[in-house]
């Protein structure tokens, strides 16, 4: 007897596991999008810091150039004194300054990748500029009441770090003796500084121990000094040229030895 076998019968597809299919494939999409969201603003959040910090360093210097032990960076404030008024400032001169103070534009990179690049975050917002507070922040896209979220960079903890240093040194003569009483009246020590957009001068006099001292003053920067001593019975006038490197919110020490003996001063 002959058999005859019915073929296989072909089952199609049904609705639940349609519905499975799609919702994988959703849950999937979404997780794609979850992690694409989170690098996007991870990179945002990395820019926008490094803008930030490129801001910071425009501003009052980077304090990682250091030659021989000094600090050789202070921005825009070692020139001038002074914080800029407006972010623009460190691109274009402001108006009302002295000669020869301001060396910009102290953000050439950012400005040659995109002008205006320096002024807005990563999220295509306008960077806050605060004098006062001495604070640049970035509100991330949110709003203005979410502070908790901003990112801010603080360029000083306060005013007087920035503006109201000391100074303080010793004068020495070629043997290494200080001044003897008699020789402090023809011994005087001068700083050169920018204060406020202008040039200022500062002298101080040495006491006999040869210390002396410009007392929370001196806004940060790299400063000339100029150390003068007057040779009355040999009618002669020494001079040395220092550079004082003054930095945020500490005593500064200048060390300055004399070519030449102090004239009343130890044999």
């Amino acid at each position: 007897m002959t058999m005859f076998l019915r073929p296989a019968l072909r089952r199609g597809v049904t609705l639940l596991e349609l519905l499975i299919v799609i919702m994988i494939v959703g849950l999937l999409t979404t997780a794609a999008l979850k992690a694409y969201d989170t690098s996007l603003q991870a990179g945002r959040f990395s820019a926008t810091r490094r803008t930030l910090e490129e801001l910071a360093s425009a501003i009052v210097g980077n304090p990682e150039l250091v030659t021989h032990g000094t600090r050789i960076d202070f921005g825009y404030v070692g020139d001038l004194g002074r914080v800029p008024e407006k972010l623009q400032d460190l691109v274009s001169m402001p108006a009302g300054i002295d000669t020869g103070l301001w060396h910009g534009p102290y953000i050439i990179n950012r400005v040659a990748e995109n002008p205006n690049g320096y002024l807005t975050d990563a999220w295509g917002d306008s960077i806050r500029y605060n004098k006062e507070t001495l604070t640049i922040t970035s509100t991330r896209g949110m709003s203005y009441l979410q502070s908790d979220s901003w990112i801010t960079r603080r360029l000083a903890r306060n005013q007087n770090d920035v503006y109201r240093n000391t100074v303080q040194g010793l004068v020495l003569d070629a043997k290494g003796n200080p001044p003897a009483p008699n020789d402090t009246p023809f011994l005087r020590v001068s700083l050169a500084y920018a204060a406020n957009f202008h040039w200022l001068s500062d002298t101080a006099f040495p006491i006999s121990s040869g210390n002396f001292e410009f007392l929370q003053r001196v806004p940060i920067g790299n400063h000339a000094m100029t150390v003068r001593y007057v040779d009355t019975v040999l009618a002669e006038t020494t001079r040395v040229e220092k550079t004082a490197a003054v930095t945020p919110g500490g005593k500064n020490w200048v060390e300055v030895h004399l070519p030449v003996p102090f004239r009343y001063g130890a044999p």
